[in-house]
């Protein structure tokens, strides 16, 4: 076997034992308990959160990331059976007038999903606030 088919070969071993995960990640709640800039309505509402903090754990292998802008995240795993989660720390922001809002953090709970070797699984997440 030369070098060549041997770096072949492990590259088509890794791509059918690892799998991607990716999803977007999305802040949910009611009147009242969104953060501020959240859209307006009566009921509940939902939108896109960035910087969130996403987790993928197993027995064998724990990998987390942070949603980008867009509230965007993509893991690269092992085949294999997870549970997902994601949460966002408090935080306090001020606003050009000067004005400081604190905002509570929040999580979801953690969800069993299963990577497949050779696979893409998209699973969008959301994010509960607590009330005030």
């Amino acid at each position: 076997m030369t070098a060549g088919a041997t770096l072949v070969l492990g590259l088509v071993w890794a791509s059918t034992n690892s799998g991607e995960l990716r999803g977007h990640v999305y802040e949910t709640g009611c009147a009242g308990t969104l953060p501020r800039g959240a859209p307006a309505g009566s009921g509940c509402a939902s939108r896109l959160l960035k910087d969130a903090t996403v987790v993928a754990s197993s027995a064998d292998v724990a990998l987390s990331v942070r949603s980008d802008s867009q509230g965007y995240y993509w893991l690269k795993l092992p085949a294999g059976n997870y549970l997902l989660a994601a949460w966002v720390n408090p935080w306090q922001e001020v606003s050009p007038e000067g004005i400081r809002s604190n905002h509570r953090g929040g999580a979801s709970p953690f969800g069993a999903v299963r990577v497949k070797g050779g696979a893409t699984l998209n699973v969008d997440i959301s994010i509960s606030f607590a009330s005030a």
